[in-house]
């Protein structure tokens, strides 16, 4: 992964941190579903993706206003 490039700030709106760095619950399953149709290697790549951005202090949303939190 190119890394100093870009600028980014993840938002987990709805969703844990640890489900997105994990690939855990429907989006783990949605990824192993799409495996057979883009290849192990993309997935991988994806997986690599959802792990570093997780290291990058975002924000958690639940879905009330009034809970933004910063997540890190």
């Amino acid at each position: 992964m190119a890394e100093g490039k870009l600028v980014t700030i993840p938002i987990f709106y709805i969703v844990e941190t640890d489900t997105v760095k994990y690939q855990k619950g429907e989006l783990g399953d949605a990824l192993r579903k799409k495996e057979r149709e883009v290849g192990d290697e993309q997935i991988k790549k994806w997986e690599k993706a959802f792990k570093s951005v997780c290291n990058y202090i975002g924000f958690t949303f639940d879905g009330k206003r009034y809970n933004c939190l910063p997540s890190s």
